[in-house]
């Protein structure tokens, strides 16, 4: 445990092949981390990352991950692997869009995490 907080230290994950993250959003259903997956890697291959799909597709994933009690850093870190992972397909994406399109879906990750409906 690190001291600073309560969370197991995720430094050894990476020898395993994945991090805390990615880890616990296995336990989600594979057709919504599917979904988000492929909807991610469409919008940003097309460079249309307003789409409403992708926002459907992402609230849907991270829906999952608070109903099954997933605090929301450990949901943040999951989409985030996914949008680095879709991202490192795109490598012709200059620096500034890259970063555009992970400020966006980070906004809206925790605006869907923290909805009242």
């Amino acid at each position: 445990m690190r001291p600073a907080d309560s969370f197991a230290d995720t430094s050894d994950s990476a020898a395993n092949g994945s991090a805390r993250g990615a880890r616990d959003a296995g336990s989600l259903c594979p057709a919504t981390s599917e979904a988000f997956a492929l909807a991610l890697r469409a919008a940003i291959a097309t460079g249309v990352t307003e789409s409403e799909s992708l926002r459907n597709a992402l609230r849907t994933f991270v829906d999952e991950m608070r109903d099954h009690h997933e605090p929301p850093e450990r949901a943040l870190i999951a989409v985030k692997e996914r949008v680095a992972i879709a991202l490192h397909r795109r490598s012709d994406l200059e620096r500034e869009q890259a970063a555009s399109v992970l400020r966006q879906i980070v906004h809206w990750t925790i605006e869907a995490y923290f909805r009242a409906d």
